[in-house]
């Protein structure tokens, strides 16, 4: 898009530069369906707003995408059984988290964990994975106690670039001393938010 042209005194409006005044002030629609059968064809650039719920959305490379997203919370997994692992591959535990990206994003995701061995000294791993592979949102936790006394308790905060469409995430836990038992308390938790534009930082 281009500075609208200016208008010459005396000078009919003509219906290029109507539709170019439409294209840059903020539509107003119902929802996102009503928007996408009534505009089929908005420029770069054009902002929209569905009532719905009440965002603002801006095309950017052929798509809606939410504006000032960047910080938005996407949702909350809380682990409700303790999850173990004996072995040195990652064991998922827990249920999944699905949320869907209306388009390509960055995401972050910050997690506290209550970490334990639950019968011999070592090591724990416990990580995020989103859609089966792992982020950069892990933590390594030693432990020279058995059991509770040995328990670690602390947060770990990475980031994952996304494509649009749907998306699982899941805790993982393993053992990389490769010996039992590697644990997850229940209640552990991680969050999932909006981190801005995928800009390929964190594939």
């Amino acid at each position: 898009m281009v500075l609208t042209p200016n208008v010459v005194a005396g000078a009919t409006i003509q219906s290029a530069w109507g539709n170019t005044i439409r294209d840059r002030t903020l539509q107003v629609f119902t929802d996102a369906t009503e928007r996408d059968a009534q505009w089929t064809n908005p420029p770069e650039g054009a902002h929209c707003l569905t009532l719905s719920t009440l965002a603002v959305w801006v095309r950017a490379s052929g798509v809606w995408v939410p504006l000032a997203a960047d910080g938005r919370p996407i949702g909350l997994l809380t682990l409700a059984t303790t999850g173990s692992a004996t072995t040195t591959a990652p064991v998922p535990i827990g249920s999944t988290f699905s949320f869907t990206l209306a388009a390509s994003r960055c995401v972050g995701i910050q997690m506290s964990t209550l970490q334990q061995r639950g019968d011999a000294t070592g090591q724990v791993r416990a990580e995020v994975a989103i859609d089966g592979v792992g982020t950069r949102c892990a933590r390594i936790s030693h432990h020279d106690t058995l059991g509770g006394p040995g328990q670690s308790l602390d947060g770990a905060l990475g980031y994952k670039d996304l494509a649009a469409g749907l998306h699982q995430a899941q805790f993982r836990i393993l053992s990389p001393t490769a010996n039992p038992t590697a644990q997850v308390v229940a209640g552990s938790w991680f969050t999932i938010t909006d981190a801005g534009p995928n800009l390929g930082l964190f594939p």
